[in-house]
């Protein structure tokens, strides 16, 4: 019927998603027919498979796959990793969906300005110079916001 053992023990999501690549090899079927099978839109599959996946199994893609490669789960319990520390004595590290640490907050902000470069070179020259000296007009204006305010905080001389 397949390659894949009666059962496999899976303990980690890459696993699964090799488990379940295998089954999808065993039976001869393509993405595109995993796709078209499950409902899922043309190229899903690949996304969930590929070596650097952007996408995550979620609960729907999961029972339709599942159903699709006419697979089950059975929760057994199993020895722990004697390399897994238990709960409370090793923190890992959150990582967000493109590979960074979220220990790192500025990458959004850099990857924001680099995006913001990108767009402000794009423009065209008339258009930044209109963008420019508006900018500077509300920068003179707050300026003078602030000199008045300053003034009307000091005591009168007398």
């Amino acid at each position: 019927m397949s390659d894949l053992p009666q059962a496999t023990i899976v303990r980690d999501y890459p696993a699964l998603i090799a488990a379940l690549r295998a089954r999808k090899d065993a039976l001869g079927w393509s993405h595109k027919t995993v796709d078209g099978r499950t409902g899922l839109s043309d190229g899903y599959l690949g996304k969930l498979f590929g070596p650097h996946p952007p996408r995550n199994l979620g609960p729907i893609a999961f029972t339709a796959v599942l159903q699709t490669l006419g697979l089950g789960v059975a929760v057994v319990e199993v020895e722990p990793l004697d390399s897994l520390k238990p709960q409370g004595e090793q923190r890992r590290k959150a990582v967000h969906a493109t590979g960074r640490s979220m220990a790192d907050p500025d990458w959004r902000v850099r990857r924001a300005r680099q995006a913001a470069r990108i767009r402000w070179g794009e423009r065209p020259i008339d258009r930044k110079k209109r963008m420019a000296r508006k900018a500077a007009r509300e920068a003179r204006r707050r300026r003078r916001i602030a000199r008045l305010a300053a003034a009307a905080a000091l005591p009168a001389a007398t």
